[in-house]
C-alpha cells in the first residue's frame, strides 16, 4: 500500500481550546470525551492541523539532540508496553487517517511517508523501517528510527507521526501505578527524567496547595485506567513562545520599566493552553495520558476571541499566590489582570458559549 504525502489533503488551522471553567483551583476534574466544550465537540484523541511540520521538526530535534529527556521507557514488560503503543497507533488511525492507517503487517505514516511492519512476535516490540514516499522529514526520521531498538523505535515513531505527547501509565487498578513510558517533546515548565518510573502522587508532588488533587490519587487512576475517555486542559501565561517549555531552557524576560507598563507586558505575554486526553486499556493493564501544546500570542487570542478576555481575567484573579508561583506567573498576573480590566468592555459576557461541566478546573 503506497500513500504519496505530495496527494494527501491539507490540514486545517489549529483551534487552540480553553478551559472549561473560569474560576481556577487544584484538582483532577476529567470531562467526558465525546461532549460539546467551548462550541467545540470533543471526542478525538487526537487533532492534526497546519503546523504538524512544525511540531514534527520540534519533536525530531528534541530527540536527536536529547532523546535520554524526551522518550523513556521502563524495559520490564516490553511486549505489553508495545502492545499499548500498538493501541495507540489504532487510534490515531481512527482520528487522524492521514496520519496513520493501519495495516495487516503493521501501520503505515502517510505523512511521513513511512511504513513500520510488524510480521512477528519480536516485531510487533522492534517493528521494520520501511521508507515509501517519504516527506520533508520523512527521510530523516527514517533515519533516527533505524537507530532505536526495542520498544523505543516504535513508541518514537508513533509519536513523531502526531502533534502530542505521549504518557503510558501501568499498574492494576487498585494497586501502585508508575509512568512507564514517556514520549514527551515539549513538556510545560517540567522534567520528563522526573517524572519516569514514579507514581501519581510522586508525579503531582510538586504542585502548590495539592491536598485535594493527591486525595484523590486512587480514583484518578482507577478512571485512567479503566474508564473514560476523558478530556481536561491546562493552562498557563508566559513570556515565550517555544513549544518545548522545558525548565533547563532559557526564560524571557523583561525590564522594570517593561514590567511597569501593562500595555507592553501583554504583547509580550503568550497564552499556553494544553488538550489531554485518557484512553484505558484495562486488559493491558495500562492507560494512555495525551498531551497537545498550544502557544499563542496573548492579544491576537483575545482580539481573535474577544469573549475570552473576562474569561481569562477570572482564571488569573482566581488563581491562589501560591499556585501563582508554582505556575511562574506570579509577576506576570497583576500586569494583566489591569491589562485584562483595560479591555474588558471589548469582550462578552463571562462564560458565554460555557459547557456545563461538573467541578473545577485542572492545575498541569
Amino acid at each position: 500500500m503506497h500513500h504519496d504525502v505530495s496527494q494527501l489533503p491539507p490540514l486545517p488551522p489549529p483551534t487552540p481550546p480553553f478551559m472549561v471553567r473560569d474560576r481556577f483551583t487544584i484538582s483532577a476534574d476529567l470531562f467526558p470525551l465525546g461532549a460539546e466544550y467551548n462550541g467545540v465537540v470533543e471526542s478525538a484523541h487526537f487533532v492534526a492541523d497546519d503546523r504538524w511540520d512544525t511540531y514534527l521538526a520540534h519533536k525530531l530535534n528534541m530527540l536527536e539532540q536529547a532523546s535520554g529527556r524526551a522518550s523513556l521507557h521502563l524495559d520490564d514488560d516490553p511486549a505489553g508496553l508495545a502492545e499499548a503503543y500498538w493501541r495507540v497507533a489504532g487510534l490515531l488511525a481512527a482520528d487522524e487517517p492521514t496520519l496513520a492507517v493501519m495495516l495487516d503487517d503493521g501501520v503505515m505514516l502517510p505523512r511521513l511517508g513511512l511504513r513500520l511492519r510488524a510480521d512477528s512476535p519480536g516485531a510487533r516490540i522492534e517493528p521494520e523501517v520501511i521508507v515509501e514516499h517519504p516527506g520533508p522529514m520523512g527521510d530523516r526520521a527514517a533515519a533516527w528510527l533505524e537507530g532505536r531498538s526495542g520498544v523505543a523505535r516504535l513508541a518514537d515513531a508513533i509519536a513523531l507521526a502526531c502533534q502530542e505527547d505521549l504518557v503510558i501509565m501501568r499498574g492494576g487498578a487498585d494497586g501502585p501505578d508508575v509512568a512507564e513510558s514517556l514520549q514527551v517533546c515539549l513538556p510545560s515548565g517540567w522534567d520528563p527524567r522526573e517524572k519516569f518510573g514514579t507514581g501519581f502522587r510522586a508525579i503531582h508532588e510538586p504542585i502548590a496547595d495539592n491536598a485535594r488533587l493527591l486525595g484523590s490519587s486512587a480514583n484518578v487512576m482507577k478512571a485512567l485506567l479503566t474508564k473514560g475517555p476523558y478530556i481536561r486542559y491546562s493552562w498557563s501565561v508566559t513570556l515565550h513562545d517555544k513549544l518545548d517549555g522545558h525548565p533547563e531552557l532559557p526564560r524571557a524576560t523583561l525590564t522594570e520599566e517593561e514590567w511597569a507598563d501593562p500595555e507592553t507586558v501583554a504583547a509580550r505575554t503568550f497564552i499556553r493552553m494544553e488538550r489531554q486526553t485518557t484512553c484505558p486499556m484495562p486488559d493491558l493493564g495500562r492507560g494512555l495520558f495525551t498531551i497537545r501544546v498550544h502557544v499563542d500570542p496573548l492579544v491576537e487570542r483575545m482580539e481573535r476571541q474577544p469573549g475570552l478576555r473576562p474569561r481569562l481575567a477570572n482564571l488569573i484573579a482566581s488563581t491562589a499566590p501560591e499556585v501563582r508561583e508554582y505556575k511562574g506567573i506570579a509577576r506576570l498576573a497583576p500586569p494583566l489582570l489591569v491589562w485584562l480590566g483595560a479591555h474588558q468592555g471589548m469582550g462578552e459576557a463571562a462564560g458565554d458559549g460555557e459547557a456545563v461541566a461538573p467541578g473545577s478546573e485542572a492545575s498541569q
